[in-house]
């Protein structure tokens, strides 16, 4: 689809071929990061009015999980062509992965949108952590003594629906 055809609050993905070619850079710029079964999946999107990015890298046995999204506006940043949004995005997102593997993969950013200056640019970002094993494992546990994922008796809640 022709970028220039999207509404002007829609993107369209970039496809799977250069997310998968961004990965592998990735991959490659923090190899001395990453243990065996570490990798990095992305997802881009591009319209009239920005770039964004959702990068997520994880375990493949699921331990940890960690993720980027971040969002370059056009007009905020003065950039007339999306395109360029979007390789300043990249460099933001790079920017914030290497300082995630110097601080001992520590983020320092929030969970919630917030915007940040990365160079001359500003983005809007959030970040998040998570433990998919630890989580599920946890659900299980809760399940067993009758409770759902937020702790409230799974018997009453079937009661309260009724």
């Amino acid at each position: 689809m022709n970028i220039m055809q999207l509404p002007k609050d829609k993107g369209v993905s970039l496809g799977s071929e250069l997310e998968a070619e961004i990965a592998k850079v990735l991959a490659r710029r923090y190899r001395r990061y990453l243990s065996p079964g570490e990798c990095f999946v992305i997802k881009t999107e591009v319209g009239h009015a920005f770039a964004a990015l959702e990068c997520v890298f994880y375990s493949t046995d699921h331990d940890q999980e960690y993720s980027v999204d971040l969002c370059l506006e056009c007009e905020t940043n003065k950039i007339q062509n999306p395109m360029d949004a979007h390789s300043a995005a990249l460099d933001a997102m790079d920017d914030v992965w290497a300082e995630f593997f110097e601080s001992d993969r520590i983020f320092h950013y929030s969970e919630n949108w917030l915007e940040y200056s990365r160079g001359e640019h500003k983005v809007l970002m959030r970040v998040e952590h998570r433990s998919p094993k630890l989580d599920a494992s946890a659900d299980e546990f809760l399940r067993q003594h009758g409770l759902d994922e937020f702790g409230e008796e799974i018997q009453k809640l079937a009661e309260d629906d009724s």
